[in-house]
């Protein structure tokens, strides 16, 4: 019951907590969806670092990177907020699909609109506010420095991983959801997530 009850909390912190006490560090909360990646500057690529705070052995943390869902490109994290690890380039306009990978299953981003036993919560944050994206040029929405997300795995493991833009060379590179729900359905979303994982727990 305890861990029902942290769950419960967590899905709460993640949904109803930003609209209510929104700072100018909170921008944006999804559900799963792929991530595109925003070239700031004239380089051409985007340097993107990911950092995990809990994600268990037994699973592996990877991407499929625009649509090619033939080859899982592994990740390596580490939970030390002193390390970068998960260093990846890519290039303005990549379409970027995070996955959990248990060594049967893959549980990507996008795949939480269709599959039911998992779920993904994602905290857009760090709006880029200066400089215009040179890739894609015709780029208008908001993007942003990073993203936290939130597995809620089928086994019940909850899995929290920060994907930020490399704070040495940041400039105005970032990154952004592919789809956004409409801000009414956030709060449903995570009552929907809670009444979910309760129904699961039965």
């Amino acid at each position: 019951m305890p861990n029902i009850i942290f769950r419960i909390l967590v899905l709460f912190v993640f949904t109803v907590c930003p609209l209510l006490f929104s700072g100018p560090s909170w921008a944006l909360l999804t559900a799963g969806t792929q991530l595109i990646a925003i070239d700031g500057d004239v380089d051409k690529n985007v340097t993107v670092a990911v950092l995990s705070a809990e994600v268990p052995s037994d699973y592996t943390y990877g991407y499929f990177l625009n649509g090619d869902y033939s080859t899982f490109n592994p990740v390596p994290l580490t939970s030390d907020p002193t390390l970068q690890a998960g260093i990846e380039n890519f290039q303005g306009g990549d379409t970027i699909d995070f996955a959990l990978f248990n060594g049967t299953n893959y549980y990507t981003l996008s795949g939480d609109a269709s599959d039911s036993s998992y779920a993904v919560l994602m905290d857009w944050m760090n709006p880029v506010t200066t400089g215009a994206p040179q890739q894609p040029a015709d780029w208008t929405d908001p993007y942003y420095q990073m993203v936290d997300i939130a597995w809620f795995a089928p086994d019940g493991t909850q899995i929290s991983v920060e994907t930020a833009i490399d704070l040495d060379s940041l400039l105005n590179d970032g990154v952004a959801p592919a789809s956004v729900p409409e801000p009414a359905t956030l709060t449903l979303l995570g009552s929907g997530l809670a009444g979910l994982w309760l129904w699961r727990r039965k």
